[in-house]
C-alpha cells in the first residue's frame, strides 16, 4: 500500500486508512503491534489514533444517561426563565444606576454648601 509523503519524509495516512486500522483494533484478536507489522508502520501511530479516537468520543458524548438529559421542551423552558431573569437583572440595574447618579449629585450639592 503506497501513501503520500511530507517533505519531511513522514507518511500521511488517510481518514480511510485510519478508521479501517482503528476498526480492526477495535473488532479484538490483533494487537496494535500485529497491525503496525501488517501495515509496516510505527506502532506509535496507531496508538496516538486509539488516543485522539478516544478524545473525539468523550468530547461528542456528554457521558449523561438518557434520564438526565434534557428534553427540548425543558431547554426552551429554562432559555425563557433565563431572558425573564436577564431582564429583571438589567431592570435593576437601570434602577441601581440611577439611584446612584442621584446620590452622587446629592453628595456634590452637599459638599459645596458645606453640609458634609
Amino acid at each position: 500500500m503506497q501513501f503520500e509523503k511530507k517533505t519531511n519524509g513522514k507518511t500521511i495516512y488517510p481518514a480511510q486508512f485510519k478508521d479501517r486500522v482503528l476498526a480492526e483494533l477495535a473488532a479484538g484478536g490483533v494487537s496494535p503491534a500485529e497491525l503496525a507489522r501488517r501495515y509496516q508502520m510505527p506502532i506509535q501511530n496507531i496508538h496516538r489514533w486509539t488516543r485522539k479516537a478516544k478524545i473525539a468520543d468523550e468530547s461528542t458524548y456528554s457521558g449523561a444517561t438518557p434520564e438526565e438529559m434534557v428534553s427540548k421542551t425543558e431547554a426552551r423552558q429554562m432559555a425563557e426563565s433565563y431572558e425573564k431573569q436577564i431582564k429583571q437583572l438589567k431592570k435593576a440595574l437601570a434602577n441601581m444606576t440611577l439611584d446612584r447618579d442621584i446620590l452622587k449629585e446629592a453628595v456634590d450639592i452637599a459638599s459645596k454648601k458645606k453640609w458634609i
